[in-house]
C-alpha cells in the first residue's frame, strides 16, 4: 500500500528501532490473527527462551486490536481483525526478517497482499486517467458491443472491476454503471472455463428489475439469459429453475430481483446456489447494519465468488453507512470486526448524561477511509464523465395560496408547531426528527393543492369516519403548471422538440395533473409506487419513442432510479427530433437523494440538449425551506439543529402569514 496521505504515512512508517531479538508470530484463531509478540534469546548452552519483550507504541497503530490474557510468560498475545490494515501495518512497520507466519497465517496474509496490490494498480489506473486520459492497454483485451461501445471512463471501471472478488462502482447517475456490469458479465463469461454457465445475481430496487434486462439485451456481447424473479413464491421458484437450464449456447446466466424478494426467498432456496458474481444496485440500501435487507446481502456474501456494489449515492446519511457496503465486499473489509467499532475509529463523541447517550460531534481518521474508498471502488462525478454533457439550468415559479388555503395551512401549521415544539422536550433521536419532518409535509400537500384529513376513531379505536381528502379549488399551482406547459408546447419549436417531467412526492397530485393534462389535450403518462410492471414499462416506452407523449408525471421517490427520460429512443436517436428539455418538481420532500436521482433521468449519457430544471413554490411556506434544502445546501440527513432551524423560519413565515 502506497500512504496517500500524511495519516496513512505515519501509520505505515516503519518503527524506528526494533530490538534484533524481538519476534512477531502471527496464528488464526477463531476468525481474527492472534498476534505473539516476544522476545528471542539464546542461552549459553545453546537452547533458546522467549522472553517478555519491551514495551512500546507499535500496536497503538492497529485501529482495533484486544490484548488476550493467556497467562504465559513467555511474551504478549493479541487478537487483531484479519483485514489489510492489519497486514499492511505490519508488512510496511515491522522488519520482515523478524516475521513469523503459521501454515494458515501465510495463507491470509500473502492474499490480502495481492489484493492490495490489486487495488493500489487499480487506483494507479483511475489517477492515470483522470490526470492524463491514459488508457491501460489492458483495456484493449476486453470484447466490446460493436455499436455501443463503453466510454474511455467506462473501460477504466471495466478493466479495475474484471475478476475482481471485491469492487465498487460508486459512479453518479447517468454515467452507465449498467453498461459496465453487463460487459463485465460478457467479459467474463467469455473465458470461463466451467462446464457450467456463469452465474451472477443482481439485487435491486423492484422498479429498477426490467431495466436490468434490457440493459442485457442491448449491451450484451455473448449469448445469455436474463430471468427476473417476481410474482408469487411457487412461481419464483419456477422461473430461478428455469434460469440454469441453458439455452442457445448461452455462456451466462443473469439471475434479477429485488430486495425484498431477496429477503423471501433467500433460506429457500438463493442460498443454495454457488455464484460467481453478486451485485448490489442502488447498494446505498444496505445502509443500516441492522436491517434485515442488510444481514441478507452479507449472508449472499458468502455465496459469492465475486462481489461489487453500484450507487451514485454511497452515503445518504453520513459516512458510517460505508461499513455495510464494505462488509459486502468481503468480510473484514472495513477494517473492523463490528459496526460499532468502525462507527467508533471515524466518528468523534461526547458523552451526554442528560439524555442517556453519546452525541455525535464529528469525524476523524477520514483519510484512511477515503483511501480505502480510491482503491476498493471507481468513483467519477458526471462532471468528469460526462464534461460535453449540456448544462441544467434552474429557475423558480411561484404562485399565491388561495384564502382558503392560507387559513388551513395557517392553523395546520400551528398545531405541527406545538406538537413538535412538546416533541423536542423530550430524547431526541433520528426517529423522533423524522416524524416532525414528516408532520411539516402536510403543509407541502396544502400548497401542492389538497388537504388531507386523518381518519376518526372512538373511544374503543374503531375508525366512525375514514380519511378524507379535500382538493382545492381553485388550485394555484395547478393553473400554475398547466398554463406553463400550454406556453412550451404551443411555441412553434417546443412543439415539435420539446418534452417535460413532471415530479411530485404524492400520489393525489398524480392523479390531479393527470385528470388536468387529458382536459388540456396534453398527452402524459404516470409512474407512481402503485403503477404495474408492466404499466411502468410502457409508461417509459411511451415517453421515449411516442412523439405525441410530451409529460411524464411521476413519482420521485419510485422513478428516481433505473429509468432513462431522455424523450427520444436511445436505440434510435437519428430517428426522433424530440428531447426531454425540462423537469418540473410539483411538489418535494426532504430527501436530497430522490431529488438528485430524478434530476438524472433526463441529464445522463444522450443527453442532447439543455436541461431546465422549474420549482413551483409557493413564496412564505414550507416549499421554500425544502427546496433550499435539498437543492441548495444537498443535505443528506438531517440533526437537531436543522429540526430547530426548520422550526424556528416556520414561526417566522407564521407570523408574516398571520
Amino acid at each position: 500500500m502506497k500512504p496517500l496521505t500524511e495519516a496513512t504515512e505515519k501509520l505505515l512508517k516503519p518503527l524506528p528501532f526494533v530490538d534484533e531479538k524481538d519476534r512477531i508470530y502471527l496464528d488464526v484463531s477463531k476468525g481474527r490473527f492472534l498476534m505473539h509478540h516476544y522476545s528471542r534469546h539464546v542461552l549459553q548452552d545453546g537452547s533458546e527462551e522467549k522472553r517478555f519483550p519491551r514495551s512500546f507504541n507499535f500496536y497503538r497503530r492497529f485501529p482495533e486490536i484486544k490484548e488476550v490474557k493467556t497467562g504465559n510468560p513467555h511474551g504478549c498475545f493479541y487478537e487483531l481483525p484479519i483485514s489489510d490494515y492489519t497486514v499492511e501495518i505490519i508488512n510496511h512497520a515491522w522488519p520482515r526478517e523478524q516475521l513469523r507466519l503459521s501454515q494458515e497465517a501465510i495463507v491470509y496474509y500473502k492474499n490480502i497482499l495481492l489484493q492490495s496490490r490489486k487495488d493500489e494498480l487499480g487506483a494507479e489506473n483511475v489517477a492515470n486517467f483522470k490526470n492524463n486520459k491514459v488508457l491501460p492497454l489492458q483495456t484493449n483485451f476486453f470484447d466490446y458491443h460493436p455499436q455501443y461501445t463503453l466510454l474511455p471512463y467506462q473501460k477504466i471501471a471495466l478493466l479495475n472491476s474484471y475478476n475482481n472478488p471485491s469492487y465498487s462502482l460508486y459512479m453518479k447517475q447517468g454515467t452507465g454503471k449498467t453498461a459496465v456490469v453487463v460487459s463485465r458479465v460478457c467479459n467474463e463469461a467469455r473465458k470461463y472455463t466451467s462446464d457450467r454457465m456463469y452465474r451472477s445475481i443482481i439485487v435491486c430496487p423492484t422498479a429498477v428489475c426490467e431495466n436490468w434486462a434490457k440493459e442485457f439485451e442491448k449491451f450484451g456481447t455473448v449469448s445469455g439469459k436474463v430471468t427476473v424473479i417476481h410474482g408469487t413464491k411457487p412461481k419464483r421458484l419456477e422461473q430461478m429453475c428455469s434460469a440454469f437450464v441453458p439455452t442457445n449456447g448461452s455462456k451466462y446466466t443473469v439471475v434479477v430481483m429485488s430486495y425484498d424478494v431477496l429477503v423471501q426467498d433467500f433460506d429457500d432456496y438463493i442460498k443454495a446456489i454457488e455464484w460467481d458474481l453478486g451485485v448490489l444496485d442502488e447498494g446505498h440500501y444496505i445502509k443500516s447494519h441492522k436491517a434485515k435487507r442488510t444481514k441478507t446481502a452479507i449472508e449472499l456474501r458468502d455465496r459469492c465468488r465475486q462481489r461489487t456494489v453500484l450507487t451514485g449515492t454511497p452515503t445518504t446519511n453520513n459516512f458510517f453507512e460505508l461499513f455495510t457496503q464494505l462488509e459486502f465486499l468481503e468480510e473484514g473489509n472495513s477494517g473492523f470486526t463490528s459496526y460499532e467499532k468502525f462507527r467508533k475509529f471515524y466518528g468523534e463523541f461526547v458523552q451526554d448524561d442528560s439524555a442517556g447517550h453519546s452525541i455525535f460531534t464529528g469525524y476523524q481518521n477520514l483519510p484512511l477511509l477515503q483511501e480505502k474508498i480510491a482503491r476498493k471502488s471507481f468513483v467519477i462525478t458526471k462532471a468528469e464523465a460526462l464534461p460535453y454533457l449540456p448544462k441544467k439550468v434552474y429557475k423558480i415559479l411561484s404562485c399565491d395560496m388561495t384564502t382558503e388555503q392560507r387559513r388551513i395551512y395557517s392553523s395546520v401549521a400551528n398545531q405541527i408547531l406545538v406538537e413538535s415544539q412538546n416533541s423536542l422536550s423530550g430524547v431526541n433521536t433520528s426517529m423522533e426528527i423524522n416524524n416532525v419532518l414528516t408532520k411539516m409535509l402536510r403543509l407541502a400537500e396544502i400548497t401542492s393543492g389538497y388537504v388531507s384529513w386523518d381518519a376518526e376513531k372512538d373511544d374503543e379505536g374503531n375508525i366512525v369516519r375514514p380519511k378524507i381528502i379535500d382538493r382545492f379549488d381553485p388550485d394555484p399551482k395547478l393553473e400554475l403548471l398547466v398554463g406553463y406547459l400550454k406556453e412550451k408546447f404551443e411555441d412553434s419549436e417546443e412543439k415539435d422538440t420539446g418534452k417535460a417531467i413532471i415530479w411530485t412526492c404524492w400520489t393525489q397530485n398524480i392523479k390531479t395533473i393527470s385528470a388536468r393534462l387529458e382536459l388540456e389535450g396534453i398527452k402524459a403518462v404516470t409512474y407512481h409506487g402503485s403503477t404495474s410492471k408492466k404499466d411502468r414499462t410502457e409508461a417509459e416506452e411511451a415517453f421515449n419513442t411516442d412523439t405525441e407523449c410530451k409529460v411524464f408525471i411521476g413519482n420521485s421517490a419510485a422513478g428516481g432510479t433505473g429509468l432513462t427520460l431522455l424523450g427520444y429512443d436511445p436505440l434510435n436517436p437519428d430517428d426522433y427530433k424530440t428531447n426531454c428539455d425540462e423537469e418540473i418538481y410539483y411538489s418535494q420532500n426532504w430527501s436530497m437523494v430522490h431529488r438528485e436521482q430524478s434530476e438524472d433521468r433526463c441529464h445522463r449519457k444522450g443527453t442532447r440538449v439543455p436541461i431546465q430544471i422549474v420549482d413551483l413554490v409557493v413564496p412564505g411556506t414550507i416549499d421554500e425551506e425544502i427546496r433550499m434544502r435539498v437543492v441548495e445546501k444537498r443535505v443528506s440527513s438531517y440533526k437537531l439543529s436543522d429540526l430547530k432551524e426548520i422550526m424556528t423560519k416556520l414561526s417566522e413565515l407564521q407570523s408574516v402569514l398571520s
